[in-house]
């Protein structure tokens, strides 16, 4: 992916290609499904699920492009109940936005959610 620079150097408009790292690539995706979340028209999402939105975005992983992590650790952390958390998970992945995969992480007896964003552009409501 290439976006358009220009320079301006003594007078001279120079056109510049600037070639996105796959972590850039990954951000620009990321920063483009925020400000989605949050544009969304009145009704779209309450603020609580636009904070849990938001929060899980921030999270995910570069290159893995996921996070693992329990959504009692997220309502903790966020200082909201589970079940915010629960809403806003289910209505993100309804909206086709977020794919999540339950996964046993090792030392733990139970299974944690992995969260992937899926593209604004791919993104099919379910």
């Amino acid at each position: 992916m290439t976006e358009n620079l220009s320079c301006d150097k003594a007078g001279m408009d120079m056109p510049l290609k600037k070639q996105l790292s796959y972590a850039g690539m990954f951000y620009r995706m990321r920063d483009n499904w925020i400000r989605h979340v949050i544009r969304q028209p009145k009704g779209g999402y309450s603020v609580t699920e636009r904070l849990v939105a938001v929060y899980i975005a921030e999270a995910i992983n570069p290159q893995s492009r996921m996070w693992i992590v329990s959504q009692e650790k997220i309502a903790a952390d966020l200082d909201v109940r589970i079940r915010v958390v629960k809403g806003a998970v289910a209505k993100l992945r309804q909206d086709g936005l977020l794919m999540t995969t339950r996964v046993k992480v090792q030392g733990h007896s139970k299974l944690f959610n992995a969260y992937e964003l899926v593209p604004v552009e791919l993104a099919e409501p379910l």
